[in-house]
């Protein structure tokens, strides 16, 4: 048996949903919007960074696989910027990208 508040639930299944229900009843979560860049290196492999957060960047085979993983690596990043800088950065208006040639 498990106490949940005043409510004992017997079920560990059921617990877990009524758990989970109860924390997304909580939390309201805020929407962010953050200019994301994307590239493709030599082995095909997908990179993306989000400039606006700091060392904020992942890498997948598939863009739906770096989808997925920007999700997750932006929450992370977001976390530590509201920990540890107390501070989240401004979500930037994107413009546009050129490919630029430079000679060195």
């Amino acid at each position: 048996m498990i106490l949940l508040g005043r409510t004992a639930c017997i079920d560990n299944k059921f617990c877990f949903v009524i758990l989970l229900y109860m924390k997304q009843k909580k939390i309201k979560k805020k929407v962010y919007q953050f200019p994301v860049i994307i590239e493709q290196d030599e082995n095909g492999v997908f990179i993306g960074r989000v400039p606006s957060l700091r060392s904020c960047y992942t890498y997948a085979r598939t863009l739906p696989e770096l989808y997925d993983r920007l999700q997750e690596v932006v929450a992370l990043c977001l976390e530590v910027e509201k920990e540890y800088f107390h501070d989240i950065p401004e979500q930037n208006k994107f413009l546009g990208v050129q490919q630029l040639e430079f000679s060195a």
